[in-house]
C-alpha cells in the first residue's frame, strides 16, 4: 500500500508460500497436502467449508497405527486456506457455519436427542428444598424475607407451587421441542450437505483415516490407564528411597506446585469412571501419579533423566 498526500495506491504483494509438514504417515496434514485427489476436491467451495466444519476441534485416528492427530479451531481454518493455495486467509473460514451432521456423529446425536425427548416427557420432579431465615427469590422473580420456621414452610409451599405452575404453562413449548427433536431423529441421515460430508469421509477412508469414535476414546483411555499403572509401580519403588534436598533442576517443579497450592487447584473424577477398577487403576484415573512423580523429583529421589522418561511414558511420548 502506497499512501500519498492526495491518494492511496494498492499493489499486489508477494503471496505467502505454504510449506507442508515433512512427510509423516501419522500427520494427517502432511498426508492431505501430498494427495492430488484430495487437493483437487478441495477446489470446490462447499468441500472446503465442510473440511473446516469437521476438522475444527476434532481428533482423527490413523487406521494402521491407531495414532491420534488433533486439529484445533484456528488450525482447521489455516489448514483449508493453506491447502487451497489461493492466497486466502484463515479468516475466510474461521467461525463460518456449515449445516449438517457428520455421518460418524449421527448415532451419538440420535442418542442425545432421544434423551432430551425422554427428559421433556417425564413428569416434573421437584427438588426438595428447605429454606431458613433470610431472603429467598421465588421462581416468579419476587423475593421473600423469611423470619421464622413457620414462614419458611409457607414459602417452600409457594416455591413448589409456582414451579409446578410454570411447568404446566410451558407444556406447549415442550411439545414443540419434542416434535422438533423427533423430526431431527427421523431425518438424521438426510441432513443438509450430506453429499459433501460423504465425499470427505470417503477421502479420509481411502487415505486410511477416520474421525475418533467412542470406541477409539475408550481404547485410548484404557491404554493410558495401563501406562499409568506401569509408571505407578516404578514410583512406588522409588518412594522407598530416602528423601533429600530439592535439586536445582527440580526447582521449577517445586515452584509450580506452590503456585497450584496457592490457587487452591483441585480436580474432579466421576464415580462412574472408577467403577470396576482396582486401587492402582483408581490412583491413575484420579490423576495422582504425576503428583507422586513430582514428589520424587523435588525430594531428590529420582534424577532429571528418569523424571523425564517416566513423565513421557504417562503421555505415550
Amino acid at each position: 500500500m502506497e499512501i500519498k498526500e492526495d491518494d492511496v495506491a494498492f499493489h499486489d504483494g508477494v503471496q505467502p508460500v505454504y510449506e507442508p509438514p515433512a512427510p509423516d504417515p501419522s500427520d494427517l496434514e502432511a498426508v492431505l497436502a501430498r494427495d492430488p485427489d484430495f487437493l483437487a476436491a478441495l477446489e470446490n467451495d462447499r468441500f472446503a467449508q465442510a473440511i473446516y466444519a469437521i476438522f475444527q476441534n476434532r481428533t482423527f485416528i490413523e487406521d494402521r497405527s491407531g495414532r491420534a492427530w488433533m486439529c484445533g479451531d484456528r488450525q482447521a481454518a489455516h489448514l483449508v486456506a493453506d491447502l487451497r493455495g489461493r492466497g486466502e486467509s484463515y479468516h475466510d473460514y474461521y467461525l463460518r457455519e456449515f449445516e449438517g451432521t457428520w455421518p460418524d456423529d449421527e448415532a451419538s446425536e440420535v442418542i442425545s436427542l432421544l434423551k432430551s425427548i425422554a427428559c421433556l416427557q417425564d413428569p416434573l420432579s421437584l427438588p426438595e428444598v428447605k429454606f431458613g431465615v433470610g431472603t429467598v427469590v421465588l421462581p416468579d422473580g419476587t423475593s421473600e424475607t423469611i423470619r421464622d420456621e413457620a414462614q419458611a414452610r409457607e414459602v417452600e409451599a409457594r416455591w413448589h407451587g409456582q414451579l409446578a405452575q410454570f411447568w404446566q404453562q410451558c407444556g406447549h413449548l415442550r411439545d414443540e421441542q419434542i416434535s422438533g427433536f423427533r423430526d431431527r431423529v427421523a431425518t438424521i441421515d438426510r441432513q443438509p450437505n450430506r453429499d459433501v460430508f460423504d465425499r470427505l469421509r470417503a477421502h479420509l477412508a481411502r487415505l486410511g483415516w477416520h474421525t475418533e469414535t467412542n470406541e477409539d476414546r475408550n481404547r485410548a483411555r484404557a491404554a493410558a490407564r495401563q501406562r499409568g499403572v506401569e509408571v505407578l509401580q516404578v514410583v512406588k519403588q522409588r518412594e522407598a528411597r530416602p528423601a533429600g534436598e530439592c535439586p536445582s533442576w527440580a526447582k521449577p517443579i517445586l515452584e509450580r506446585r506452590e503456585r497450584q497450592r496457592d490457587r487452591g487447584s483441585f480436580g474432579l473424577t466421576r464415580a462412574t469412571a472408577l467403577a470396576g477398577l482396582d486401587e492402582d487403576e483408581r490412583e491413575v484415573e484420579r490423576g495422582w501419579v504425576p503428583c507422586r512423580l513430582d514428589d520424587l523429583a523435588v525430594t531428590g529421589r529420582i534424577g532429571e533423566e528418569e523424571y523425564t522418561d517416566l513423565s513421557g511414558r504417562l503421555l505415550d511420548h
